[in-house]
């Protein structure tokens, strides 16, 4: 192998260049979140994703809060720096049943889509152990399509929410 003038016996090593980011920000997660990762915090500029298996979940199970999602272990795609970045996370396949959602972590901003429809907005901050409850209660099923929007400006950052299953309270006629 010869390169700028230098010689080497050692076998020549295949290098595959890849024009885009694995994943498809469109597409929701099977009964998984699908954490579509930008570069910026406008979701703009798609880098790569990882997924999170558990249905309630909190950024610091992948990550710490000065590391960014490409440093998820299951993530593909370019390198995120660790501030000025969004995350998407879409997932559908629920198990049916009525969910109280439960905000517990967000720096810098959140915003829950069900069904395409925006149904909770949050600005900065709520760190563990503070919660926010009940930021969102109803049914989900199989063919629902839940979307987490998480963008994170300077310094620390965490995302997490709480899906519990609810029996929804019995209805009282006259009441």
């Amino acid at each position: 192998v010869t390169s700028g003038g230098c010689v080497d016996t050692a076998a020549a090593i295949a290098i595959t260049v890849v024009n885009s980011p694995p994943g498809n920000p469109a597409v929701f997660g099977n009964n998984v979140w699908n954490a579509y990762a930008y570069s910026d915090n406008t979701f703009t500029t798609y880098a790569g994703y990882y997924t999170e298996p558990s249905l309630s979940f909190i950024s610091t199970g992948q990550y710490t809060t000065n590391q960014s999602p490409s440093s998820a272990p299951s993530y593909q795609g370019c390198l995120v720096q660790p501030t000025f970045f969004s995350v998407s996370f879409k997932r559908t396949n629920f198990t049916p049943a009525n969910y109280q959602v439960d905000l517990t972590g967000v720096d810098d901003n959140i915003t829950l889509f069900v069904n395409g429809v925006q149904v909770y907005i949050h600005g900065c901050c709520i760190n563990p152990p503070a919660t926010i409850n009940n930021i969102w209660t109803g049914y989900l099923g199989i063919s629902d399509q839940v979307e987490i929007r998480w963008s994170q400006n300077a310094g620390p950052s965490i995302a997490g929410m709480n899906f519990t299953p609810v029996i929804p309270a019995p209805l009282n006629p006259g009441a």
